[in-house]
């Protein structure tokens, strides 16, 4: 295990994730060998902001990412997105709401694109990713 952290969502909160890699935050490789586990420790769904993926997205290559201005609509955890958001637009079919319920886990590999939208239920959500390098 190379990090892990907890991520909670207050209820009705505006707080979000922008689509990038988790590749962007961090130098390490060989990309195929990390991933990043998902847990949700509350249920996670698309009213609560879950973890969205582009699938079969993993095998676009290290992106680009840049700077985004957090917003009231739009407060940005990481500040970051992929640069060109275009590939998102491309993608979007291919865009997958992981829904999960309290203690279920998702996996992810190290250049797969993903974000969450903000929390608009009453409820918080509550997840831990942890990141593993093999």
């Amino acid at each position: 295990i190379w990090s892990s952290d907890i991520t909670c969502k207050p209820s009705s909160s505006t707080e979000c994730f922008g689509w990038h890699q988790d590749e962007a935050y961090a130098w390490l490789g060989p990309h195929n060998k990390l991933l990043t586990a998902w847990i949700a420790l509350t249920d996670s769904n698309s009213t609560n902001g879950c973890v969205r993926f582009i699938r079969g997205s993993n095998s676009l290559g290290q992106l680009p990412h840049r700077s985004q201005v957090k917003t009231p609509n739009e407060n940005l955890v990481l500040g970051q997105i992929i640069a060109d958001q275009q590939i998102v637009q491309r993608m979007e079919d291919n865009i997958v709401d992981c829904e999960l319920q309290a203690g279920e886990a998702s996996l992810h590999a190290w250049r797969t694109i993903h974000s969450s939208k903000p929390n608009s239920s009453d409820q918080d959500r509550v997840g831990l990713a942890v990141r593993y390098m093999a």
